[in-house]
């Protein structure tokens, strides 16, 4: 069995760094999807440079370094199942990153006014390795043009279906 390859937005990471507060649906789906990475062998989970952006603003703004040390721990338990900073490589492919992101700023208009949320989208398209993309932003979810655009980039990649999805799906 190959490896199961998930990307994971900042809406997800964090709940899934955060050891206390409430305990919301969101942040029980989070735990189980890090569990399940740490007993599941085939489980790689990759965390966009973007993503990691985000989750170091958030640590400034909210004043906790909470999420980094958790992040360093989950990153010793999982070894190389875990990837930071994924970017995948560009040159090879049949499509250049930013024409990828153009159609998918195209496909859907909520994108400009969410760029990083844009730009991982498109990270995730272009890395052919990705099984899904766990975010939960309904808007993203919930597009059928987004989702039409996505699984037309991966077809002309000439790369797996990706998934987009929310965490317990």
């Amino acid at each position: 069995m190959g490896q199961y390859v998930i990307h994971l937005d900042t809406s997800v990471l964090i709940p899934m760094l955060m050891r206390e507060g409430h305990r919301d649906d969101i942040a029980r789906a989070a735990a189980r999807l890090r569990e399940r990475a740490r007993k599941h062998k085939h489980t790689k989970l990759k965390i966009a440079l973007p993503v990691l952006g985000e989750l170091v603003l958030f640590c400034l703004r909210e004043q906790t370094t909470e999420p980094l040390e958790e992040l360093m721990k989950l990153k010793n338990a999982l070894g190389e199942r875990l990837e930071l900073g994924a970017v995948p490589k560009f040159r090879g492919t049949t499509l250049d990153f930013h024409e990828a992101l153009g159609r998918l700023l195209e496909a859907d208009d909520y994108l400009r006014d969410n760029p990083t949320d844009a730009i991982i989208v498109a990270l995730a398209v272009m890395d052919p390795e990705a099984d899904v993309l766990k975010i939960n932003d309904p808007t993203i979810i919930l597009s059928r043009k987004l989702r039409e655009e996505v699984d037309a980039l991966r077809q002309e990649l000439d790369f797996k279906r990706l998934r987009i999805g929310p965490l317990g799906e």
